[in-house]
């Protein structure tokens, strides 16, 4: 009987590691599953993170592009603002000097009173009409000087919002 009971005690026990090899055994199965899955997730986040520092790149670069492109248009309209401040500069003397000429004439012409006020009066109505086209033109300068400033503020509005995007996407 002790005998039986050790034989029974032993397949028991046999029974047991059977089913504790049969555990592992699931328990090894499940544990490469999570592996394999930890694995996957690891790859997918690692392709993310190249993804978007890629994107990052490009905008980066697309941002310094427009950055360029900005000082090179902000150069451009300063040295226009100086070519058109200049010729505004210059019209504005030739009118003084107009304004002055055409004052010594009209006082020429009531001081005088020979013949040449009729060729005197014709050159006043010349330099009136020559001033009339400078301070048409001074108006027009003026004119494109302030569209000029326009376009030069709205460009300036259009880098601070791409660098602001570039900013968010950094973040």
């Amino acid at each position: 009987t002790e005998l039986a009971a050790t034989k029974d005690s032993l397949e028991a026990a046999e029974t047991q590691i059977a089913s504790l090899k049969e555990e592992n055994s699931s328990h090894s199965a499940a544990l490469a599953a999570m592996r394999s899955q930890v694995e996957g997730d690891a790859s997918a986040s690692n392709e993310r993170v190249v993804q978007l520092e890629e994107e990052l790149a490009a905008k980066s670069a697309e941002s310094e592009a427009l950055t360029e492109k900005t000082r090179a248009w902000a150069e451009k309209m300063k040295a226009r603002q100086a070519e058109q401040a200049a010729a505004i500069e210059s019209l504005t003397a030739e009118k003084q000097e107009l304004e002055s000429a055409l004052t010594t004439l009209r006082e020429k012409i009531a001081t005088d009173g020979d013949t040449s006020a009729a060729a005197e009066q014709a050159r006043i109505s010349e330099l009136e009409t020559e001033l009339a086209e400078a301070k048409e033109l001074s108006a027009a300068l003026k004119k494109d000087l302030d569209e000029v400033e326009g376009e030069r503020t709205e460009l300036l509005s259009t880098v601070e919002t791409h660098k602001t995007e570039l900013a968010a996407t950094k973040d």
